[in-house]
């Protein structure tokens, strides 16, 4: 039968044959062995053996498949670092799935309304966008248009049409660690965004900005366990300063606090 001339044609490197070797507890993991060999099958004594790891780790999320080199040049040696090895790949998967993250949070899902159009039965329409927030949660934004018994134009950050103080309404995010906290706040920086120091509420860490409809948005993430006493709902003091420096004390205040007076009304961006 003659080859389809859009399939690839498929062929093994006769200068890099190896001969593989699984050696396993039926617990842990495996360890495998890849011995260069010749095309007759002898070995290759001049290239290095090789020496990798695959595991699977149960976490909140489900089974985790882990595959990673092991640098070693016995057996012995592959199985005493087969250890560290699962931990250097645990840490890099976690820091790639964190990338995904970062990477996704910017992410704008806009949904097909099949034959609508977004027309409403009173006339105009309506834009309803998704943010996706890289955790696979989705924060909803609608704006109107010519929609009648609708403003054109509002006060859009919630708090000031309340004449509430500017922190009352606000969308807060998690963050995994401090770390992350704070590479997140360094993006912000980067991109122009005024920002607040990272913020000491003793039991998070947090920062805070806003969007440029004036909402007040939250990174943060936990820094120790919750207790029995943190599930009863009471009044809990600030416990220290939110952050030493002074003026970046009142940069935080303010932040939070404004507007506190409804803006000229505007059209949403």
């Amino acid at each position: 039968m003659a080859q389809d001339p859009g399939l690839p044609e498929v062929t093994l490197d006769s200068k890099e044959l190896y001969r593989e070797e699984v050696f396993t507890d039926r617990r842990a993991g495996t360890v495998r062995r890849l011995v260069p060999i010749m095309t007759d099958g002898t070995a290759d004594v001049g290239r290095k053996v090789l020496y990798s790891g695959q595991t699977q780790l149960l976490t909140p999320g489900g089974v985790l498949p882990l595959a990673f080199e092991i640098d070693a040049s016995t057996l012995e040696e592959a199985i005493q670092r087969f250890p560290s090895a699962v931990k250097q790949a645990l840490e890099q998967a976690i820091e790639e799935a964190r990338e995904f993250r970062r990477e996704s949070a910017s992410r704008i899902v806009v949904p097909d309304v099949a034959g609508a159009g977004g027309a409403l039965p009173g006339g105009g329409k309506i834009k309803h966008v998704f943010l996706n927030t890289g955790d696979g949660s989705l924060v909803a934004f609608m704006c109107p248009e010519n929609v009648p018994g609708v403003p054109a134009e509002w006060s859009t950050d919630i708090n000031s049409a309340q004449g509430l103080p500017g922190s009352f309404y606000h969308f807060a995010f998690h963050c995994d660690d401090v770390k992350e906290l704070e590479a997140k706040r360094d993006e912000l920086v980067g991109r122009g965004v005024d920002v607040t120091p990272v913020v000491d509420h003793e039991w998070c860490r947090s920062i805070y900005f806003r969007d440029p409809n004036g909402l007040l948005l939250e990174y943060c993430t936990t820094v120790r366990a919750f207790t029995a006493d943190d599930k009863i709902m009471q009044h809990h003091d600030q416990p220290g300063p939110m952050v030493t420096d002074p003026d970046e004390l009142k940069k935080v205040y303010k932040m939070l606090m404004g507007p506190q007076h409804a803006k000229p009304a505007r059209t949403p961006v």
